[in-house]
């Protein structure tokens, strides 16, 4: 039998004594490892994540152009349907009404009723009628007696005129201010 080969050192045979170390590989492994299979592998999911919302997008924004595009079809023979269809007449009339309300200059009447302001009189109830220039005011008084010269006092002025004790009551329940009452009296309008 004839002794093994033994690689060479420098064209010249390795002593029998000498080792080869035994971690020794004579396969070429790349430099990176497996961090590097990693990050493509990370790079490639990125990629196709974002190829995907970005398709995700430009389908959204061609639905959104295609109904707004339908919308814009739609609005045009509407408008013109609209403005030549004649309004009901109890409509116009509650939309006159509102713009009579509005328009009347309510700040004299409340100040009027602020500045007349008293410590045995309180007033639960304003009913105006901004087309007829009347008012109903309902309110609650120590006494008879303070109603009526609370209704004097509000007539003194040239915001309210012909003013008038409707009707008056004592509850059957004890309260603070015991007399219930109700007045009338003729608005005289300021227009703002």
């Amino acid at each position: 039998m004839k002794p093994a080969r033994q690689p060479k050192a420098g064209g010249r045979p390795l002593p029998r004594t000498a080792r080869l170390p035994q971690g020794l590989d004579f396969v070429a492994r790349p430099p990176w490892g497996a961090w590097a299979w990693a990050a493509v592998l990370l790079a490639t999911v990125l990629l196709v994540a974002a190829t995907s919302v970005g398709l995700q997008w430009q389908q959204q924004e061609a639905e959104s152009a295609r109904l707004n595009a339908a919308l814009a079809r739609q609005a045009r023979p509407r408008a013109s349907a609209v403005a030549t269809a004649p309004l009901d007449p109890l409509v116009e009339s509650d939309a006159s009404q509102t713009a009579l309300e509005l328009g009347v200059g309510w700040g004299p009447l409340l100040e009027h009723l602020a500045g007349h302001n008293r410590r045995d009189v309180a007033l639960t109830q304003l009913e105006p009628d901004a087309r007829t220039g009347h008012l109903l005011i309902g309110g609650s008084a120590a006494s008879p007696e303070a109603a009526l010269a609370y209704a004097r006092s509000l007539g003194d002025g040239r915001v309210l005129a012909d003013v008038q004790l409707l009707s008056h009551e004592v509850p059957d329940r004890a309260l603070r201010l015991p007399v219930q009452f109700r007045l009338s009296a003729r608005w005289q309008r300021q227009e703002p």
